[in-house]
């Protein structure tokens, strides 16, 4: 694995969180491949810059706040996965969820790119 690689991806994190959290849902979109894909747990497929940027903002107009946590990183040729956790808190600090995620990210035209996005909460469903 490529040094540098792997500190441009772990990187992203970072800059995910701080998108995130500034409410810029453009920023979020812009880190993604132009066909990239979301994989909301209990919900559709979201594909398209366009469209993940409008799901985000949707998410960050709640006044949600967010962490990530890096777990494992592997980069082969231009493909890449990434594994963490996530926390979403509400505008009061409060837990509203936590998880784990993963990310297949791509080197596209020499720039690597989330491709894909998927997270699962661990908090259980109401009865």
């Amino acid at each position: 694995m490529n040094e540098s690689d792997s500190a441009v991806i772990s990187a992203a994190t970072q800059k995910w969180t701080d998108a995130f959290n500034s409410g810029n849902a453009a920023a979020i979109a812009a880190m993604m491949s132009e066909n990239g894909q979301l994989f909301p747990p209990n919900g559709d497929t979201v594909e398209g810059r366009e469209a993940i940027q409008a799901f985000w903002q949707g998410f960050i107009d709640t006044g949600a706040k967010g962490s990530l946590e890096e777990t494992e990183l592997a980069v082969s040729g231009d493909m890449a996965y990434k594994t963490g956790k996530f926390q979403i808190l509400d505008p009061e600090g409060n837990e509203l969820d936590h998880g784990t995620y993963l990310e297949v990210w791509s080197r596209i035209d020499g720039t690597w790119q989330f491709h894909r996005d998927m997270w699962n909460s661990s908090v259980p469903l109401p009865a």
